[in-house]
């Protein structure tokens, strides 16, 4: 056998060998989730709109004016777009809306009232 060959052969042979390994590695989620997943779109839904609700209250519970503040989730994901009257709120808003339970990550698009609006 020549040697091109041979190490063709030893290549794929290697090639082979990680390939099948590779495969047989478990994947574990990151995150352990405690509730019943939904499984309807209906069910996601009603857990999102769920999710907005307990996030604002616990936003209002910091005492963080949630009046100008539209609140969107989306399978854990929250969105805050809006204004909030104070700049130390944007930072206070992100940080309380983490710790809500069911929060997978947020997006924090808002911005201090500038002249009152």
């Amino acid at each position: 056998m020549n040697p091109k060959a041979s190490r063709t052969i030893g290549v794929l042979a290697v090639s082979a060998f990680l390939v099948g390994t590779s495969m047989a590695i478990p994947v574990v989620s990151v995150a352990q989730e405690t509730q019943s997943v939904p499984v309807t779109k209906k069910e996601q839904r009603r857990a999102d709109r769920q999710l907005s609700k307990d996030v604002r209250r616990a936003l209002e519970a910091q005492h963080i004016d949630t009046g100008n503040v539209l609140i969107t989730a989306q399978r854990g994901v929250i969105t805050l777009h809006g204004t909030v009257p104070d700049p130390g709120q944007i930072a206070k808003a992100d940080e309380v809306t983490k710790d809500v339970p069911g929060v997978q990550s947020v997006k924090t698009y808002l911005t201090p009232y500038i002249n009152g609006r």
